[in-house]
């Protein structure tokens, strides 16, 4: 038997989803699923029956249950476009201060050719790795 209606109001903690937490009202009542629209944006999710908690999470504060463990979010990655100059680092033999220029992307990261032209090019090398460069001899992008 759920616990929620369908127009409820309930809340998501970050405990049970960092990237979901916030506050929801019930559009659809599954067997075991919520059928939830966020409050802010209208954005649409289902949820299992044990994340979702009564009421709302005060604005700009997400609380923790005591009983969950914390979990961290990941840093967000920054998104490179073609034609974007950047410092690779920790690539192994690698000039951290050398230009690359962004040529595209593949299914495990960027490709990276060398500011200036050459044959030699890195492929698949993620957004971690990758610093941009906003300036260059004074010019700034």
């Amino acid at each position: 038997m759920s616990k929620f209606n369908v127009g409820d109001t309930v809340h998501l903690t970050v405990a049970d989803s960092v990237k979901w937490a916030g506050n929801y009202k019930v559009v659809k009542v599954n067997p075991t699923t919520y059928g939830l629209e966020r409050m802010q944006d209208g954005a649409r999710l289902k949820a299992g029956h044990e994340m979702v908690r009564p009421g709302t999470l005060p604005d700009g504060t997400l609380t923790m249950d005591r009983d969950q463990p914390i979990v961290m979010a990941d840093p967000i990655q920054e998104h490179f476009q073609t034609g974007a100059v950047v410092h690779m680092k920790n690539v192994r033999g690698v000039d951290p201060s050398k230009h690359w220029v962004i040529t595209g992307q593949t299914a495990r990261g960027y490709r990276l050719f060398p500011l200036g032209g050459s044959t030699r090019y890195y492929t698949g090398i993620s957004a971690s790795r990758l610093v941009r460069v906003t300036e260059i001899d004074g010019w700034k992008a």
